[in-house]
């Protein structure tokens, strides 16, 4: 469609379409960054992704150099020995190869029960504070690891 032939409104979404490509560059692909610049809510931004097939490719097209620009600033950090660097690519590329992380998955029995109502017994006397308050202790510095349910198994049964 020539330009003559558009009508305003379909020119100012040309030419916000092309604001928001500029500064989406600019911005390193950071959507809500460049829609600040151009004075444009995000959800016109992604209603352009989403009915413009020609802006979502240049759009994923600026998506992409951002990820080139964060990859090759990754390797500086890995050829200048920073392990986190090392370990993260690793962990994401490295997969193939064996380099997961991996969570364990361990089932409590009754003789790792008794052994833990005992441990827990023998530390609050040490501590000087009742059994239910270093049971307390105990699972709150692993709550985020121990599921709701062998919280509760584990409150139940160290109570014998």
């Amino acid at each position: 469609m020539a330009a003559e032939t558009l009508t305003k409104k379909q020119q100012q979404v040309q030419q916000n379409k092309k604001k928001l490509l500029t500064a989406l560059e600019l911005c390193l692909g950071v959507v809500s960054a460049a829609c600040r610049k151009v004075k444009l809510d995000r959800t016109t931004f992604y209603r352009y992704v989403e009915n413009d097939t020609t802006f979502a490719a240049a759009v994923k097209e600026i998506e992409d150099v951002a990820l080139d620009f964060a990859e090759s600033a990754l390797h500086k950090q890995i050829k200048a020995g920073i392990p986190a660097s090392t370990i993260f690519y690793l962990k994401t590329k490295g997969r193939d190869r064996g380099y997961v992380e991996r969570t364990e998955q361990v089932k409590l029995t009754d003789i790792r029960l008794v052994e833990l109502k005992s441990k827990i017994e023998v530390r609050a006397k040490e501590k000087g504070i009742t059994y239910e308050k270093e049971l307390s202790n105990f699972l709150d510095n692993f709550g985020a690891d121990i599921h709701t349910d062998i919280k509760q198994k584990l409150s139940s049964e160290l109570e014998m």
